[in-house]
């Protein structure tokens, strides 16, 4: 049965595909002869209805929406205090009253929790245009064998968020060997060249065996969607992003039942083979 949403549009194509584009300025129009500055100014005070947004103040709005909306997509669960902590400087009435905007616009419903939001149809429509209308340009620095490697890696697409393309991540986390012993780094290949695919190590942690530091990989893994923000923090320091994930990860434990969420059981391929 189609939901609201998927009754009258297409959920598979980015929100507002149906709006059309003038010939002679970059505003757009609605079905109803409304015109907008462009479909995101379409989608924030059309749809939303959200009064017009200060200058500066906009693209951060959108990219707060893109970053709730990505979270939703998880495949798995995610504490809400974590992301209180992560998204809204630890104010969880904050996030408790994001989570109630999304719902009543019809972008995410209940999951497991009260606060556990999943995607609806319109949110992944919504989502989808976000990411396309983006002011960033697309990452595309070579991608070597290592990185093909993770990018594959069948436990990875199975725990990844889903609304992320890897390929297009500058800063993506690894699992590596450091002087023989278990390391995750976080990698930026932001700079790489196209003839030399240099790549610099912005951060590190070692584990004193390896099934620890592959359980911290997959916590990490199925919160790709939050790479990038994570990368501009250890760019300002790595104690800074050590002390930041710490934070997280204790805010993701349950722990009057302190039982290994199913993303820390993750075993690596080579151990399933």
């Amino acid at each position: 049965m189609p939901t609201v949403y998927a009754a009258t549009r297409d959920p598979d194509l980015p929100w507002g595909y149906w709006l059309r584009s003038s010939f002679t300025d970059d505003q757009v129009r609605d079905e109803d002869g409304n015109e907008w500055q462009s479909i995101r100014h379409a989608l924030w005070a059309g749809e939303l209805k959200m009064t017009a947004p200060l200058p500066g103040w906009f693209t951060e709005q959108m990219e707060l929406l893109l970053t709730a909306l990505s979270v939703a997509g998880r495949r798995v669960g995610t504490s809400p205090r974590e992301i209180a902590g992560d998204l809204f400087e630890g104010g969880f009435a904050i996030r408790a009253m994001y989570s109630s905007w999304l719902r009543a616009h019809g972008l995410t419903t209940e999951g497991n929790g009260a606060f556990d939001d999943v995607l609806t149809d319109k949110g992944w429509a919504v989502l989808l245009m976000l990411k396309v209308t983006r002011e960033d340009d697309i990452f595309s620095a070579p991608v070597g064998k290592q990185t093909l490697d993770l990018l594959r890696s069948r436990d990875l697409v199975e725990i990844a968020n889903p609304t992320v393309d890897l390929a297009t991540l500058p800063c993506i986390f690894m699992r590596e060997e450091i002087a023989s012993t278990p390391a995750i780094t976080l990698i930026d290949r932001s700079k790489a060249g196209k003839k030399m695919p240099l790549v610099s190590t912005i951060w590190s942690t070692t584990f004193g065996h390896t099934r620890e530091r592959d359980r911290f990989y997959a916590w990490l893994v199925a919160r790709t969607d939050r790479w990038n923000a994570w990368a501009k923090i250890a760019h300002r320091g790595a104690a800074g992003l050590s002390e930041h994930l710490l934070s997280l990860y204790v805010s993701s434990v349950d722990w009057c039942n302190p039982v290994a969420p199913p993303a820390l059981e993750y075993q690596p391929a080579e151990a399933q083979a």
